[in-house]
């Protein structure tokens, strides 16, 4: 069976998408490309935030793949099934399966699958606060992505890091993630990843009250953001719409500069010394 090509599916609408595909699935319910289907179908539901449909087309997917012995196919779908539970809120749920698949695609040597799960394992701790956990398999997902020149998967990972010693109480070494996520964006010209790390940068001085530092960076988090914003491209701010985290933006950038300048502080100086 021929797979429709991914620039034809971006350019439907999502029923379109789902009534294609759909039967797609039943045109090959006896061939080896079902799960896949099943699974493609399933992220394209889960997308549009259809969770629980989105749920069954993954358990289907995954008993296909389970009986025809892929077990790249069952560690992956097993990532996005945890992917899944987890926008449900279900992270416990979330970080055993993500386990899981990171053990059954190390096993089967797929190493940027198992990089993905290991990411997505430090997510859930992390959103768990279980910081030193989800430390450990950040580090883990960014040394396989290192081996593999896997450099988005990389700078995603870095960027969680540096939330994660956030968290921790260590800004100079959240800083220094952050900055190695932001040159490795840059590098590969990926501005929305670069406007998510300028905003998180700018969150950090703020935290520290360093708030001439957090308007220099929120300002260039704006202007990145609004560039985007032009080309409709829209960077992931959670629920928040591009008007509203474009005025957050400008408001903070613009209150910050109107303050004080705040103490210097080491982590200041470090600033200094990345950029030179």
């Amino acid at each position: 069976m021929c797979y429709l090509p991914f620039v034809l599916l971006t350019q439907v609408s999502c029923p379109t998408l789902v009534l294609l595909m759909s039967n797609s699935i039943v045109a090959s319910r006896n061939g080896i490309d079902h799960p896949i289907w099943l699974n493609d179908l399933g992220t394209l539901l889960q997308q549009q935030g259809e969770l629980d449909r989105a749920l069954a087309l993954f358990q289907q997917a995954l008993q296909g793949f389970v009986a025809a012995e892929d077990y790249v196919g069952v560690g992956r779908i097993l990532n996005n099934l945890a992917l899944a539970y987890g926008q449900q809120g279900q992270l416990h749920r979330m970080q055993s399966l993500c386990q899981s698949a990171a053990g059954i695609l190390e096993e089967a040597g797929d190493r940027s699958g198992e990089a993905m799960a290991r990411h997505n394992c430090g997510i859930a701790a992390f959103q768990l606060g279980e910081f030193d956990t989800a430390r450990r398999s950040i580090e883990t997902a960014i040394a396989i992505r290192v081996a593999i020149a896997d450099q988005a998967g990389e700078a995603a990972s870095f960027h969680v890091l540096g939330k994660i010693y956030k968290r921790l109480e260590q800004p100079e070494t959240a800083l220094c993630c952050y900055f190695e996520a932001r040159s490795i964006w840059r590098e590969l010209g990926d501005r929305s990843g670069e406007v998510l790390n300028l905003n998180a940068i700018a969150a950090l001085f703020e935290q520290q009250n360093l708030l001439l530092s957090a308007a220099h960076w929120y300002q260039q988090a704006l202007a990145v953001f609004l560039e985007l914003s032009d080309n409709q491209q829209q960077p992931e701010f959670g629920q928040c719409d591009r008007f509203s985290v474009g005025n957050r933006l400008r408001r903070r950038s613009i209150f910050y500069r109107k303050r004080r300048p705040s103490s210097i502080k080491p982590v200041v100086r470090l600033q200094s010394q990345i950029l030179g």
